[in-house]
């Protein structure tokens, strides 16, 4: 009995060994790192304290991050390898959310997914899931009321908005399922879809969203034949005339426009629209900038180089052709204009300022209304140009789009 008993007990043993070793393999997790870059006041609590701190760079698990109006913040997700970008999550100004969880499996035996999940209370937020991952990604958004937004499809592109009296979620580019926990029920989006979660009702959609007139905006394909490249004849003809890119950044696909120089050059990409807006009832442009290096104030003495433009080219109702200008810079100076002094209306009352190295998402007023403002009201939009103008500048730009409604 002595010698049979420790023979089942070894078996015991080594069968529990092997069995806890498979559990430890599949199921051990490894922290991610969350990267924080802020615009503005960003306060985040660290779980297990009372006070907030303000703009750390890193946001520990179990955290809760508010931003105040007009303020912007980006979490970069790090693999724990502390290189791969396994999503970027960006914060709009007005947002209160908690990180709940950000792990991935500690062995490559595993098969489950890179994890991230957060807890909106309010406010707005865009989710991106990284393209270059060799294990699959899942970010869970939990809001009120009761709703559940799931990402997972690579360079999934989604907004969740959270509101007083609903949840509304929209699809910029792959897909995301939307859940309303009160109902069990659910519906998957997919591109320009949105879907609204009310409290105690059935989810309202699929819905569709604003549409977005330029394509390949967010440059995940061949920028030929959507985009045609347009770099200008430098001022001075020994100079470097600059090089466009259409790379990756923070796990994110995106265009590069690079250059040096001692004096003026311009780089950039024009996309035909010929879209008929008179009947819209707005039109707004949105895109991410990301600028590494200016070495001219603000945008030049007469506010027209910076190292990120936009150019909207338009036929008002008097059939005559109009530009509207947008510019971002980096490097300021109190002694330099921060708009295009020499454009005619209707111009934008100012350029942009964005931190160095980090992604800003910049998003205009009604363009409509400011172009019926100025007595140039819209009829048909032209053409959209992203471009990079001054002397020394390397600038990125991401996910550009006109978005109208009818």
């Amino acid at each position: 009995m002595v010698l049979l008993g420790s023979f089942l007990a070894c078996l015991a043993l080594t069968g529990l060994t092997a069995w806890g070793s498979q559990w430890w393999v599949v199921n051990a997790q490894a922290p991610q790192t969350i990267q924080l870059n802020a615009s503005g006041t960003v306060l985040v609590r660290p779980p297990g304290r009372t006070e907030d701190v303000a703009s750390p760079d890193r946001v520990p698990v179990g955290s809760l991050l508010s931003t105040e109006p007009g303020a912007q913040a980006t979490l970069n997700f790090y693999a724990p390898d502390g290189v791969t970008v396994l999503a970027t999550v960006q914060v709009s100004g007005n947002t209160r959310l908690w990180v709940l969880q950000a792990d991935s499996p500690r062995f490559n035996l595993s098969p489950h997914d890179h994890t991230i999940r957060l807890n909106v209370e309010w406010g707005r937020v865009r989710a991106r899931v990284g393209l270059d991952t060799s294990r699959a990604v899942k970010i869970d958004l939990l809001s009120e009321p009761q709703a559940w937004t799931i990402l997972q499809q690579p360079g999934s592109n989604t907004s969740v908005e959270v509101g007083a009296t609903r949840t509304t979620a929209t699809v910029r580019e792959g897909e995301a399922i939307v859940v309303s926990l009160s109902q069990n029920q659910s519906i998957t989006l997919i591109k320009d879809q949105r879907a609204e979660v009310p409290p105690n009702s059935p989810i309202l959609g699929p819905l569709p969203a604003e549409r977005n007139l330029v394509s390949n905006g967010d440059f995940s394909a061949a920028l030929a034949p959507d985009w045609a490249t347009d770099i200008r004849q430098p001022k001075q003809p020994e100079d470097d005339i600059g090089q466009i890119l259409p790379l990756t950044r923070d796990g994110r696909p995106a265009v590069n426009f690079y250059r040096t120089g001692q004096d003026w050059g311009q780089i950039g990409l024009t996309q035909i629209l010929d879209k008929d807006v008179s009947d819209f009832q707005s039109l707004r442009l949105q895109l991410d900038v990301f600028i590494a290096l200016q070495n001219l104030f603000n945008c030049g003495e007469a506010g027209t180089e910076c190292p990120v433009m936009v150019k909207l080219k338009y036929v008002d109702i008097n059939g005559n052709e109009q530009e509207w200008l947008q510019g971002f810079y980096a490097n300021p100076s109190a002694s330099v204009a921060t708009l295009c002094v020499t454009c005619p209306p209707p111009r934008t009352p100012q350029h942009e300022q964005v931190a160095y190295n980090q992604w800003t998402t910049f998003e205009s007023v009604n363009l409509l209304e400011v172009f019926e403002a100025a007595n140039l009201k819209a009829v048909t939009l032209k053409s959209i140009t992203v471009y990079a103008s001054g002397h020394t500048f390397e600038s990125w730009v991401a996910d550009v789009q006109l978005l109208v409604s009818e």
